[in-house]
């Protein structure tokens, strides 16, 4: 078998840019979350995250024609990960 020999010493521009903006997006989150602590209580805050979410999920789905009607098969799998995303939620507003 040949196994290739891979580099990474000079790793195009593309791929920085990239992950920079990965990278501030993920490290982005809880900054923005203290700075928003300053204006707006914590539930306050996760339910405009919530409801920008909705917007811009709703408004990509509509725009590319999807359907959002819920299947009676997907409620356990949508309240488990409802559940996990409150219980981030909670977490990352009391942790920060």
């Amino acid at each position: 078998m040949i196994e290739k020999e891979f580099r990474n010493e000079n790793p195009p521009g593309k791929i920085i840019v990239l992950m920079l903006f990965v990278v501030s997006l993920l490290g982005g989150g809880s900054l923005a979350v203290k700075i928003g602590l300053q204006g707006f209580p914590p539930l306050k805050m996760a339910l405009f995250r919530c409801m920008l979410g909705v917007i811009a999920v709703g408004a990509i789905g509509f725009y590319y024609g999807m359907s959002m009607r819920l299947r009676f098969e997907e409620l356990r799998r949508l309240l488990l990960m409802a559940a996990l995303y409150t219980l981030h939620t909670i977490t990352l507003n009391v942790g920060t």
